[in-house]
């Protein structure tokens, strides 16, 4: 009886493809002091990059934007005919309060308390760069916006978002004030 090649071929190639673990801890033995070297060295450095990093507060706050009974109902009392319409967008209020907020006219009094800057002319790329530390976003499928505010001046925060909160009570103070005239 001849032994089967075909048989021996297979089991060979299976032993192959294991994977074979003890290569694998020879080669962490073999290189143990490099291994160490460079991981003791990207630790330090990983420890004085954390050290040197500014740290950066942030702090929010949420306004909720009600619906207008006006917008819901007619003067019959029946649903307004735009909410029957496909592709009608029930949100374009809200994105346009957040546009409010995000636009510079509301925003300019803010930075120039911000920066303390009592410049008439404000530079441009320096309110877009504060402009990135102020998120004004509507949270998915609400009527609430969502706002934030990061510094790495913690006592500036606050005062900041004071401000925002006020300038949109205002601005919605005088909209209430032009709809009832």
């Amino acid at each position: 009886m001849e032994p089967n090649l075909n048989n021996m071929n297979i089991e060979e190639t299976a032993e192959n493809k294991e994977f074979d673990t003890r290569a694998l801890i020879n080669f962490f033995i073999r290189n143990k002091k490099l291994i160490s070297l460079v991981s003791v060295f990207s630790l330090f450095f990983g420890f004085l990059y954390a050290l040197s990093i500014k740290k950066t507060w942030e702090g929010q706050f949420r306004i909720v934007i009600e619906e207008e009974k006006e917008r819901e109902s007619s003067l019959f009392g029946f649903s307004s005919p735009l909410s029957q319409i496909p592709g009608f967008d029930a949100q374009v209020p809200i994105k346009t309060e957040v546009s409010i907020l995000n636009s510079p006219s509301v925003l300019m009094p803010i930075y120039k308390f911000s920066t303390s800057d009592k410049r008439d002319v404000i530079n441009t790329d320096e309110f877009k760069q504060w402009k990135k530390n102020l998120i004004i976003t509507q949270e998915r499928k609400t009527n609430v916006i969502s706002v934030s505010y990061r510094d790495h001046n913690k006592q500036k925060i606050v005062p900041v978002l004071e401000k925002v909160s006020n300038s949109y009570q205002d601005y919605s103070g005088r909209r209430l004030k032009r709809s009832q005239e």
